[in-house]
C-alpha cells in the first residue's frame, strides 16, 4: 500500500472511528490499524463457529481485498423477563451453562431451560429487557388484545374438540380434522380402541382445562402481564428496536443473507404453538418459565441453524469491492512478534519513498498548479489548460456531498454502500452533467466495474 487505507469502525451505540488500514491477512483474518494519536493495533476477526459437538459447516475463506469497514451489529432481538431478578439468574446460566445445539427449550429440575439462542444471544451482549414504567400503557392494551385472542381462541378449540370427540364416539376417524391437537393421531398405540379410549381421556380433560384457563385469563391485572411473555415480550421488543433504530424485517433480510453467506440449508417449517392446555396449568406468577411460548412466532420460518449462528454473529466487515463477512468478535491488541511489526515498518517506508518520488516529481514541474485538483472543501475544481489561465469549475452541491464521502471513505466506496440510506438515490446520474465530466476528464472522479459491482472513486489532487 503506498497510501494507507481508511478502515471505519462502528461499535454498538458509539460514535464511528477511523483506523488507517497498513495491512491485511486474509488468511489469518488480522488486519493491522493505526489510531489517530498513531497507536498501533492488530484486528483479530474471530469467525463463527458450529455450536455442535460435530462442526457441520465452516465459514467461507475471507476475500483478499483489503476490509474498509466494521461495523457491530444485532441480528437477533435480547431475550425478556418479568424483573431483575430473572434477568440476573439468566446471566449466570448463560455463563455457567453451554449452548445446546437445539433451540428449543430442555426440561431441567422441573422447569424449562431457556433457549439455546437467548444463551448465545447473552455471551456476546448481556442485554435483557425488563419492564419499565413506560411500558404500562401499551402493556394495559395489549393485555385486552390478549383476552380477545384467547376469547377467540377458547371458542374454536372448544369447538374443534367436541368435534373430535362426537367423531370418536361414531368411530369416524380424525385425521385430518384436527387443527390445534394434530399430535392425537401421531399417538404410537397399535390397539385401536386402546387409542380411541386415550384420545377421549385427553378431550375431555382437556375441555375441562379450556374452561378454568379462560376463567382465570379474564381476571388477570397489569401485574399478571408482566408475567407473561405473551403480552409482554412484544411491548419490551417494540420499545428496543424504537430505541435502537433497528427494523425486525431488515434484520430477518440480514439473517438470510448470512444464512446465504454460510450456505447454511433453507430454514424448516416450525410448529405450532403449545395449546392452552398447557398454559392453564400454570399460573400466571409461573409464566417465566414458560419463556418460550412465543418464541416460535419471533422467528417464523426460521431454521435452528440461522437463529443460533445469527444470536452470535455481532460484526458485520465489508469489504473493497462490497463482500460482506459476519464474525462472532472482533479483538484489539498490540503487535507481538516482529513478523506482526515488520507490516507497519514496510507500510511506513513504501510511504515514504512514494511521498520523495511524488516530490521529485513536482519540483520538475514549471508550475505547482499543473495537475488538476479540488479547492475551498471540494466547492472548487482548478483544471489546468495547455494555454492561458486553468479552467476553474463550481461543483454542484451533490456532486459536491458525493466526492467528499468517497474521499473520506478512503478514495473509493461501492455503489452498495452509496445506497444503503437510500435505495433511489443514483449516484452515476450525478456524473453526466457538463461539469461533472469535466472532472472526470480531468482524473479527480470516475468509477469502475469490478464484477456486479461498480466502485465510484475521487481523489483531491489528480496525479
Amino acid at each position: 500500500m503506498n497510501n494507507p487505507a481508511k478502515l471505519r469502525f462502528h461499535a454498538w451505540r458509539k460514535r464511528e472511528e477511523v483506523f488507517a488500514l497498513h495491512g491485511w491477512r486474509a488468511h489469518e483474518g488480522l488486519a493491522f490499524v493505526e489510531g489517530l494519536k498513531g497507536q498501533q493495533l492488530v484486528l483479530r476477526f474471530m469467525p463463527l463457529t458450529d455450536s455442535g459437538a460435530v462442526e457441520t459447516w465452516r465459514p467461507p475463506l475471507l476475500p483478499e481485498v483489503f476490509p474498509i469497514k466494521i461495523e457491530e451489529i444485532r441480528l437477533v432481538h435480547p431475550p425478556c423477563r418479568a424483573n431483575e431478578a430473572e434477568a440476573e439468574l439468566l446471566r449466570k446460566e448463560s455463563v455457567t451453562k453451554k449452548v445446546p445445539k437445539n433451540i428449543q427449550p430442555l426440561l431441567s429440575f422441573g422447569r424449562l431451560r431457556p433457549p439455546a439462542w437467548e444463551l448465545a444471544r447473552l455471551r456476546c451482549d448481556p442485554e435483557i429487557l425488563i419492564p419499565q414504567s413506560d411500558d404500562d400503557g401499551p402493556m394495559a392494551i395489549r393485555l385486552d388484545e390478549f383476552k380477545k385472542e384467547m376469547q377467540r381462541e377458547f371458542e374454536a378449540r372448544t369447538q374443534e374438540v367436541a368435534t373430535l370427540m362426537r367423531l370418536l364416539d361414531e368411530g369416524q376417524s380424525i385425521i385430518g380434522v384436527a387443527h390445534y391437537y394434530p399430535d392425537l393421531t401421531d399417538w404410537p398405540l397399535k390397539n385401536l380402541s386402546m387409542k380411541r379410549a386415550t384420545c377421549r381421556f385427553f378431550l375431555d380433560k382437556e375441555r375441562l382445562r379450556l374452561r378454568d384457563f379462560i376463567s382465570n385469563c379474564a381476571k388477570w391485572t397489569l401485574d399478571d402481564a408482566r408475567q407473561c411473555p405473551r403480552v409482554r415480550n412484544p411491548i419490551l421488543r417494540a420499545r428496543w428496536a424504537k430505541q435502537n433504530k433497528r427494523d425486525f424485517q431488515q434484520m430477518a433480510d440480514e439473517r438470510k443473507e448470512l444464512l446465504d453467506w454460510l450456505r447454511l440449508p433453507a430454514p424448516s417449517p416450525q410448529k405450532l404453538p403449545p395449546t392452552l392446555s398447557f398454559l392453564s396449568n400454570q399460573q400466571p406468577k409461573d409464566f417465566p418459565s414458560d419463556e418460550f411460548t412465543d418464541s416460535l412466532s419471533d422467528f417464523e420460518a426460521a431454521s435452528e441453524d440461522e437463529i443460533l449462528v445469527a444470536a452470535s454473529a455481532s460484526y458485520c466487515v465489508t469489504f473493497a469491492k462490497g463482500q460482506r463477512a459476519w464474525f462472532m468478535d472482533v479483538q484489539s491488541r498490540a503487535p507481538q512478534n516482529q513478523s506482526e511489526r515488520q507490516e507497519f515498518i514496510q507500510d511506513q517506508g513504501a510511504v515514504i519513498r512514494h511521498t520523495k518520488r511524488r516530490a521529485r516529481t513536482t519540483e520538475r514541474r514549471d508550475k505547482p498548479n499543473r495537475c488538476a485538483h479540488f479547492e475551498n472543501n471540494f466547492s472548487l475544481a482548478v483544471i489546468p489548460q495547455r494555454k492561458g489561465e486553468p479552467l476553474r469549475l463550481t461543483v454542484e452541491l451533490e456532486l459536491r456531498s458525493l466526492v467528499k464521502r468517497i474521499i473520506e471513505a478512503g478514495g473509493s466506496i461501492p455503489r452498495t454502500e452509496l445506497r444503503k440510506e437510500t435505495d433511489t438515490f443514483q449516484p452515476e446520474k450525478l456524473l453526466r452533467s457538463k461539469t461533472a465530466k469535466a472532472i472526470v476528464k480531468a482524473g479527480l472522479l470516475g468509477s469502475q466495474r469490478t464484477g456486479r459491482t461498480t466502485v465510484f472513486w475521487a481523489k483531491v489532487r489528480a496525479d
